[in-house]
């Protein structure tokens, strides 16, 4: 199939695209790398009236430390992200998860707030900005806001985004080294959506898991007993079975086995 009939716009400048996202509200839909978005087009499961192509727009695909924290622009796209030294020292789960993000091919063009943005409940990404406690940054014509992993994701493909706003970085706090953490995920084969995916961080009162697949946004738990009566009993078992070895391991990995 082709995609509905629609509007193209391509703004050269983060001011210009706020302003045509204000202008045209919710008739128009940011495109970042397009791998979830044109696919759903295609199928026309998704037709915007308008559709705003980010990918000119420069400054903001960066990957730098700020003050203690992994600060990732949100056009930086995940297979950058993978292979950046600072990411792998500064935040090592993140590049460990995005290595079962899709397959290098999807990686090259896939991005961070794109990823982020489009809220899979299944999607890897949104459990390690949900475990580590990041931030998401949200630009409209009227200011800037950051928001928590928890006030962002809502429910399946739903955010806290309002129309007229774009993702533009994400805020990882710098774990320290020898923070323990840990990725696990079940899915049918290494490049296939997963099933369930569990990212775990050592923290002081134990770990904090965030498990997708499971409910309709990432949720953060202790421990694995905290997933009683929490959705589908399947996935709920494959999910406890994940957590304990995600917590197994980062505990490990964390001097703390």
């Amino acid at each position: 199939m082709k995609p509905a009939r629609f509007d193209y716009l391509r703004p050269a400048s983060l001011a210009e695209a706020l302003t045509l996202l204000a202008e045209h509200g919710d008739e128009a839909v940011p495109l970042a790398g397009g791998q979830s978005l044109v696919p759903m087009m295609n199928l026309r499961l998704a037709q915007p009236a308008t559709l705003l192509d980010l990918n000119e727009i420069p400054g903001l695909d960066g990957i730098h430390e700020r003050d203690g924290v992994l600060v990732i622009g949100a056009m930086a796209r995940q297979r950058d992200i993978e292979r950046s030294p600072l990411a792998g020292r500064l935040c090592p789960l993140l590049p460990a998860a995005l290595h079962h993000v899709g397959n290098p091919q999807t990686r090259n063009r896939g991005t961070i707030g794109g990823n982020l943005a489009h809220a899979d409940p299944t999607s890897e990404l949104p459990t390690v900005i949900a475990a580590c406690g990041a931030e998401i940054v949200l630009a409209s014509a009227g200011g800037t806001r950051a928001v928590d992993a928890a006030a962002f994701f809502l429910g399946p493909y739903a955010t806290s985004r309002l129309p007229d706003e774009l993702v533009t970085e994400v805020r990882i706090p710098a774990m320290p080294s020898g923070q323990g953490w840990a990725f696990e995920e079940l899915s049918w084969s290494f490049t296939a959506h997963p099933i369930v995916a569990v990212s775990a961080v050592v923290t002081g009162d134990g770990v904090r898991a965030a498990v997708a697949g499971i409910d309709g946004a990432p949720r953060v738990v202790m421990d694995a007993d905290d997933l009683a009566g929490v959705g589908d009993p399947h996935r709920r078992s494959a999910a406890t079975d994940l957590v304990r070895r995600a917590t197994a391991l980062a505990f490990e990995r964390g001097g703390a086995g």
